[in-house]
């Protein structure tokens, strides 16, 4: 298993300096049609929202690593991940003590062997890995990295099960997956918060609990 560090949700002044917003998320997930518009609205809340943290991990690993993607799975659906506070089922998602967990896909050869891209992305299709790819050739730079929300327990590899805790006996909402563009807004900023965090190769992050 790659090595963990633990953290709570982290959203702070960094989400200030957000210079322009994610692009429009590519999300293929068991919604209706006219869902879709609502869930892409709540994907670009959920990267600006958790914006330093993604673009502090992001930064130093794509500053060690070199290209790839920075993915996040979850122990909840991605409904149960978007949930807003006023919105019906926010406390039921939050009874699930859900979780994310960060890791960089890395697609150079600096990658360790569990956390390749490909690894990393060994239980979705062809076509989420090939958008991936694409993505990363197009937005993996020092000004924006690509973001990969793959949430759902059917997504996740055996070591990523390892770092999440999963759900017993519950149901868990629809999962789904999206592939976005975001901008670090200041990469040398975000490159020092993430290296003031001396981030493991994968984070646990506890969205609903008080302590970790």
């Amino acid at each position: 298993l790659f090595k963990l560090i633990r953290a709570r949700a982290a959203v702070s002044a960094m989400v200030a300096t957000v210079s322009g917003d994610p692009g429009p998320p590519d999300t293929r997930a068991a919604f209706s049609s006219s869902e879709l518009g609502t869930v892409n609205g709540k994907l670009h809340r959920f990267a600006v929202d958790q914006h330093e943290l993604l673009s502090c991990f992001a930064a130093c690993k794509f500053a060690k690593n070199g290209k790839g993607a920075l993915c996040v799975f979850t122990n909840c659906g991605l409904d149960e991940l978007l949930v807003e506070e006023d919105e019906p089922g926010f406390t039921d998602a939050r009874a699930l003590r859900r979780q994310m967990l960060l890791v960089w896909g890395g697609f150079t050869d600096k990658a360790s062997g569990d956390c390749t891209l490909a690894k990393l992305l060994e239980k979705v299709s062809p076509d989420l890995q090939k958008n991936v790819e694409k993505s990363i050739d197009a937005s993996c730079t020092r000004e924006t990295f690509p973001l990969v929300v793959l949430a759902g327990i059917q997504f996740a590899t055996l070591d990523v099960l390892e770092g999440l805790r999963v759900p017993l006996n519950k149901m868990l909402g629809k999962e789904g997956h999206c592939v976005m563009s975001v901008k670090y807004g200041e990469f040398r900023e975000a490159l020092k918060c993430g290296l003031g965090h001396a981030f493991e190769e994968a984070c646990v992050v506890e969205l609903d609990d008080d302590e970790v």
